[in-house]
């Protein structure tokens, strides 16, 4: 797992740990808006991501792109591309 927002590349043990503390983080998460397309070595998901957090901030269709790579049925890669400014602001918060 690959991320924009500080160029790390993390390990399947790395991101699942990222994504649990992101969701103990927030009242509610979702994607919304998401669009699929084939690319020839997996898909490209294209959606906006929705998150409430506990205090009661809310972040709003936050632009964001997944590239997942895809071999025999198994995610292999995926790097993510979202914009970074509402996450600024949160740290600020």
């Amino acid at each position: 797992l690959w991320h924009n927002i500080d160029g790390a590349e993390q390990n399947r043990a790395e991101g699942l740990a990222g994504i649990a503390q992101f969701l103990e983080a927030t009242e509610e998460a979702r994607y919304e808006a998401v669009v699929r397309t084939p690319s020839s070595d997996g898909v490209v998901q294209q959606h906006a991501l929705y998150a409430r957090f506990r205090g009661g901030l809310v972040l709003e269709a936050i632009p964001a792109c997944l590239v997942l790579t895809i071999r025999d049925g198994r995610i292999v890669r995926l790097d993510e591309y979202i914009d970074s400014a509402p996450f600024q602001a949160l740290s600020r918060a």
